[in-house]
């Protein structure tokens, strides 16, 4: 049974999913990515073949329905999620799964993002239940967060918190093996790489690098993944463009960051150098004034000058 407050159901024909940040969205409700999506993240379904995955997924034709997209409790803050998929359990039963995929197009701080996926797991649980009904009502509940922009050190990467009991001391587990019943898996993508080890990963890079020509990326999904080209995944690609510009200033600015750092290095090393050349002078019988007037311009004088004095300190 699902309780989730508000949110209704979208169509293909819907004019929001075709604006420029809806683009992604689409996407990811075309049956043969979102089955690739969920083969891979939710282990339930991971041995089952892509086509049985899609029979598991309500929706027309190759569009997944998606339903519930905003939870809203009073005096509570909203939560607006890009998509939210009921899928039937692997057995064919309707009371299976409930997923969420949301699509970051920009870098947030981790703290921040960790907090918010927690919270909208947390709202995903609770919208299920009603005064009087049973916990074990509750569903399977699952958040997939697709970020497009992660920190460098979280590209290429699946990350999964769940609630599986883990023991610390005492005897048998008492019941408890069956409790990763809620899921989160963080997806950091890079787009335009490829060989990441994972299908999921490098399948999403594909989808999602504008600098390939459109027909190159439907071809590649199709012969690497089985993701067959439609008018559906075509109008999902044209309409992320506005991230290509987002990712051309993060590669600029990460490449200004390494340049940077790089002449940091470069300059603590040529101050190192010419500071031990001024303490030999001055070991030398040569004072520091007249060794830095030998040595040293007048930009780097105060520097070097520091410099000496540290090292002269640690000797």
């Amino acid at each position: 049974m699902d309780n989730g407050r508000a949110g209704n159901s979208q169509s293909l024909d819907d004019d929001r999913l075709l604006s420029t940040d809806s683009g992604a969205k689409l996407a990811v409700m075309y049956k043969p990515v979102l089955a690739l999506i969920i083969k891979h993240t939710q282990p339930a379904y991971k041995d089952m073949d892509l086509k049985e995955i899609e029979a598991m997924i309500p929706g027309d034709g190759d569009v997944a329905e998606v339903s519930g997209t905003e939870i809203a409790f009073p005096k509570e803050k909203k939560v607006i999620l890009d998509t939210r998929f009921n899928i039937k359990s692997p057995d064919g039963g309707s009371e299976g799964l409930i997923l969420a995929i949301d699509i970051q197009g920009y870098h947030e701080s981790d703290r921040d993002g960790v907090r918010r996926m927690i919270a909208y797991l947390a709202k995903m649980i609770t919208s299920q239940l009603r005064p009087g009904d049973p916990y074990g009502s509750m569903r399977s509940t699952s958040l997939v967060w697709l970020d497009m922009d992660p920190r460098k050190d979280n590209r290429n990467s699946i990350l999964v918190s769940d609630s599986a009991f883990r023991k610390e001391m005492g005897g048998p587990k008492a019941g408890l093996e069956d409790s990763g019943v809620v899921r989160i898996t963080y997806v950091g993508l890079d787009t335009g790489t490829s060989g990441s080890g994972s299908d999921l990963v490098d399948a999403l890079n594909i989808l999602w690098n504008d600098r390939m020509p459109r027909a190159e990326r439907m071809r590649m999904l199709g012969d690497k993944y089985g993701i067959k080209a439609s008018k559906i995944l075509e109008r999902g690609m044209e309409s992320m463009g506005n991230l290509s510009e987002q990712f051309r200033r993060r590669g600029y600015d990460e490449a200004k960051e390494e340049y940077e750092e790089r002449i940091a290095e470069m300059r603590g090393d040529y101050e190192e150098r010419i500071a031990s050349a001024v303490i030999a002078l001055m070991d030398a019988g040569m004072a520091l004034d007249e060794a830095l007037d030998r040595l040293c311009t007048d930009d780097d004088r105060n520097r070097i000058s520091e410099a000496v004095r540290s090292m002269r300190e640690t000797l």
